[in-house]
């Protein structure tokens, strides 16, 4: 039996279809990455397979219950059976990591005896150990959304939506993420869901791939396939072509070789093995006062060493911190300069 099916859904707002005749099936323990452009209809997708919108037509069904022949109270039980990760993290301010995780078990109706050995055991699972009397200021963006995933995971979901769960996170941060995200899949046997516009993100996590196009399923195939150029829609081949032409051309246009008056240096370095885990953008700030502003970042799949290219717009010239980062990254090259405030 599959974990998820829909069959035929289509959905209208103010009488244009935003999604048509949309019919597909994950099974138990699948990574599907669900990607498209901006307006393809991905978070309306999203919001109709967790029930928080109604169809015009076909259906979803959860563990073979369908949502739109449930009541009220059926349909809310079934919906804690899925866990639901948020872009902007959406965590309350005025709660400490104990209490948002807290509030989630409050709401799924966990007996109040059972609630402090799951939040230990979920901000041990996340990795905040020792942070979890803190507050949603205190952390950083990667921090935050590991409670956010502690918050999704605290009712025992059968189903994990991330709704564009990374893009708000910088290159590292986000390649953490998608690990912790692994390492809970291969767990539990958690099924995943993962709405993106981001190409890397899909090859880095998701065993199969979903394109949607204007309201429909252009594309539904293995990453490997697609990895392998064996997408067959032009929207498939434009995603991967994206991902790999490296720095956007707007870009390209920007940067000067030889110094400008007040010009911001761009650089392009590479991280790989142990050093992935430094967290350089950060440390950057602290020793010298110097924020980078991350362009473009892609991982290398070919290599057997994991490694991460950046290419940056430093705050300021600083003849130490770049005397740092070559140290720290190894691989370090001054593409050329830039005009504040492009």
């Amino acid at each position: 039996m599959s974990m998820l099916t829909v069959k035929n859904l289509c959905k209208t707002f103010d009488g244009r279809p935003v999604l048509e005749d949309i019919s597909f099936s994950i099974q138990a323990g699948e990574i599907v990455g669900i990607i498209g452009r901006s307006g393809a209809g991905k978070t309306t997708l999203l919001r109709c397979l967790n029930g928080v919108e109604g169809l015009d037509s076909g259906c979803v069904a959860i563990e073979g219950r369908e949502l739109g022949k449930l009541k009220d109270k059926e349909l809310l039980a079934l919906r804690r059976r899925i866990g639901l990760v948020f872009q902007n993290f959406n965590l309350l301010q005025s709660r400490t990591v104990y209490g948002n995780i807290l509030l989630a078990l409050e709401i799924a109706g966990i007996p109040k005896a059972q609630r402090h050995k799951r939040i230990q055991e979920l901000v041990a699972l996340v990795g905040l150990d020792g942070h979890d009397m803190k507050y949603p200021a205190q952390l950083s963006g990667g921090q935050k959304q590991r409670v956010g995933i502690a918050r999704a995971l605290a009712a025992n979901p059968a189903v994990l939506l991330c709704d564009e769960a990374t893009s708000a996170l910088d290159p590292e941060t986000t390649f953490s993420i998608l690990g912790l995200l692994r390492t809970i899949n291969q767990k539990f046997g958690l099924t995943i869901i993962l709405i993106t516009h981001e190409m890397d993100v899909i090859r880095q996590l998701a065993h199969r791939v979903i394109v949607l196009d204007q309201g429909h399923i252009v594309e539904d195939a293995s990453k490997e396939d697609l990895i392998r150029g064996q997408g067959r829609h032009e929207l498939t081949r434009a995603f991967l072509k994206e991902e790999q032409k490296g720095l956007p051309e707007r870009i390209k246009i920007l940067i000067q070789k030889d110094k400008i008056p007040e010009g911001l240096p761009v650089l392009k370095f590479t991280i790989s093995g142990e050093k992935l885990y430094n967290p350089l953008i950060s440390e950057l700030q602290k020793y010298f006062g110097i924020s980078a502003s991350i362009l473009h970042a892609s991982r290398d799949e070919c290599s057997q060493v994991k490694k991460i290219t950046q290419i940056v717009i430093l705050s300021r010239e600083d003849k130490a911190a770049m005397d740092w980062l070559l140290k720290t990254v190894g691989e370090l090259e001054v593409l050329g300069y830039v005009s504040p405030g492009i």
